[in-house]
């Protein structure tokens, strides 16, 4: 047995989930992997011990008594937004899958799983968290905005805008190239940790979200451009904007 480590710390993981039978199976695996699992079997203890642990990675169920899933992955995001969530749930119908990722969900995952593929895909979002800031300290200053990767931070017209990892991802790589269309698969590629479990229309979903946040500082400007057939690019002139004007 191995103990998983971010910093220094070991790896911290609450799972959120009423089912004794799935907790017990992924306990198992999760100490053989070296994680330190924690678990509420409710929504309501399950937002307390988010608060409390503070922890690297949620498993969220969606039907849970008290607070549904979607309710508190809701209140996760507006307490801590760069903590990765990965929705786990006996609904399968695509609409659910969209709506958690469009609600900030990193990944979904549906009943029954494999234990072995959960923990592959926990290590996967666990890594891409990781590696959120890959040039340490670095900065981007581009027209409005201002983004320091390593501390995750967005300034818009010099306001700091809160956003999910996701969220805040997406808009980094349009950021840091602002010349460039981005096809929705590379966009997933780049955010979401499996492919296979997120459509092209979640990108869709996360553009709105972001377009909404900005949009609340500078509501006559939309700094994201939709190319026709093709994605997303940052819109060009955007350079040329002060980032204190209005």
């Amino acid at each position: 047995m191995y103990t998983s480590y971010i910093a220094g710390m070991p790896v911290k993981i609450l799972m959120i989930e009423d089912d004794p039978t799935i907790v017990d199976n992924l306990a198992y695996m999760a100490q053989a992997k070296g994680y330190d699992l924690a678990h509420a079997p409710d929504g309501d203890r399950g937002l307390a011990l988010f608060k409390e642990l503070q922890p690297d990675l949620v498993l969220l169920d969606i039907e849970l008594p008290g607070l549904s899933g979607y309710e508190l992955l809701q209140a996760m995001r507006r307490e801590h937004p760069h903590i990765p969530v990965i929705m786990v749930s006996g609904r399968n119908e695509e609409i659910h899958r969209i709506y958690g990722l469009e609600l900030g969900a990193d990944d979904y995952v549906t009943k029954p799983f494999s234990v072995l593929e959960l923990i592959a895909r926990m290590g996967s979002v666990l890594r891409r968290s990781r590696g959120s800031s890959t040039d340490n300290g670095k900065q981007l200053q581009h027209g409005p905005f201002f983004i320091d990767e390593e501390a995750m931070l967005v300034k818009y017209f010099e306001q700091a805008v809160k956003l999910t990892r996701a969220e805040f991802k997406l808009l980094s790589l349009l950021v840091r190239h602002p010349a460039r269309v981005f096809e929705r698969d590379s966009l997933i590629d780049a955010i979401y940790s499996s492919q296979h479990a997120v459509e092209p229309r979640s990108i869709d979903a996360t553009i709105k979200r972001l377009r909404k946040k900005l949009s609340e500082i500078r509501g006559d400007l939309d700094p994201i451009e939709s190319v026709y057939g093709e994605g997303y690019k940052l819109r060009h002139g955007l350079a040329e904007l002060n980032p204190g004007g209005h």
